[in-house]
């Protein structure tokens, strides 16, 4: 990213890129909030790879604030709290017309914005591909077209994600953060005179982005590098693991049954694991019972993997443990290994297929918590 002073043109509104660039305390909404409010997912931030892409107001609002060397910090709210999920340092960003033209840039990175052809129904804005050239090329001379998204990337030597262990964003850490001479309001009163309590004053100061003195940034970035440092010394649920963002986005929106998150696996099974191979679907066992997909690894060892739509709780491996009994029963010379594909797991679930070596496959936003909630 190179720096450059962008001018007026028409109508056009542009602005001086930030000189510095200021840290920022960012906002997003959970998969299940955004279904919920839109009727559809726009999949970003993409905190696999480290992109968020935005559009509109807060498109001007992001060139007016970041530059190289920004650090910000998403927070999303989850089952009643609210998380920060993930710390980007900035290492560039562009307008998304500039870089959905290059292709190398499109092949390396998934974010929605870069790939609206793929993403039509979630897509956040209405997309003109003969557009990109004359932003590319109003780029290329300065001029810079906040009514467009931009794209930015984090660099991965020094972004964390810390989704495995979120730090919770409670009074007690909000009250420590300055927010460049702004801070949380904690007396906030409605039209009724009614008072609003701790998560309602923080749902409403942190809607939008909120500006960081470098000292607050400071501060989160310290949180956040103890926070990861933890997780990557802590072994527990290392059975637990994301699958490709974008066949996960795939399976959490466009199916709405088990038999099409079938589909989808099967169509990606080597995203579960490399040298995986399918061999069918619904095998019927002599006991009856159905496993969902029957696959081999690359030593030939037979894999069953059962399937949920949603949460898995130790229900389900008692299911995986019984197929793999009688699979066992059937063909004594035979030892399978299970997996299982779902959005989320129940903590006992975790706890007992890591000692067991089951590896979960999910598909969903925060990967796991210390305790359930």
């Amino acid at each position: 990213m190179q720096e450059k002073k962008a001018e007026s043109k028409g109508d056009t509104v542009a602005i001086a890129l930030a000189e510095n660039g200021n840290d920022l305390l960012y906002r997003y909404l959970s998969r299940e909030q955004f279904e919920r409010r839109f009727g559809y997912y726009h999949p970003d931030p993409l905190i696999d790879e480290f992109s968020y892409g935005e559009g509109g107001g807060f498109s001007a609002f992001l060139w007016n604030n970041i530059n190289v060397g920004s650090r910000i910090f998403f927070h999303t709210f989850v089952g009643g709290t609210r998380y920060l999920t993930a710390m980007y340092h900035v290492m560039d960003f562009a307008p998304a017309g500039v870089w959905r033209l290059d292709d190398k840039m499109k092949s390396r990175y998934e974010n929605t914005h870069l790939h609206p052809d793929i993403f039509k129904q979630w897509w956040g804005g209405e997309y003109d591909p003969s557009n990109d050239m004359k932003i590319k090329e109003a780029y290329d001379s300065g001029i810079i077209y906040t009514d467009q998204d931009v794209v930015l990337l984090g660099d991965p030597r020094k972004s964390y994600d810390i989704r495995k262990t979120p730090i919770v964003l409670d009074k007690y850490l909000l009250s420590r953060l300055d927010l460049n001479g702004k801070p949380i309001k904690w007396d906030i009163v409605d039209n009724k005179g009614n008072r609003f309590d701790e998560n309602r004053c923080i749902t409403t100061c942190l809607r939008p982005p909120r500006v960081l003195s470098k000292s607050d940034g400071d501060m989160l970035e310290l949180l956040v590098k103890q926070r990861h440092e933890r997780l990557t010394s802590n072994t527990l649920f290392n059975n637990f693991l994301p699958m490709n963002s974008f066949v996960a986005t795939k399976i959490h929106f466009e199916c709405r049954t088990e038999s099409e998150i079938e589909d989808i696996v099967i169509k990606n099974i080597d995203f579960l694991e490399k040298g995986l191979r399918y061999i069918n679907r619904q095998v019927i066992l002599d006991d009856g019972n159905r496993v969902d997909i029957l696959a081999c690894n690359r030593n030939g060892t037979p894999v069953i993997i059962e399937v949920k739509k949603g949460t898995a709780d130790d229900s389900t491996l008692t299911q995986l443990a019984s197929y793999l009994h009688q699979y066992k029963k059937q063909l004594p010379s035979s030892e399978p290994i299970g997996k299982i594909v779902c959005a989320n797991a129940s903590y006992k679930l975790k706890t007992a297929c890591e000692h067991l070596g089951i590896k979960i496959h999910f598909y969903g936003e925060i990967l796991n918590f210390e305790k359930d909630k």
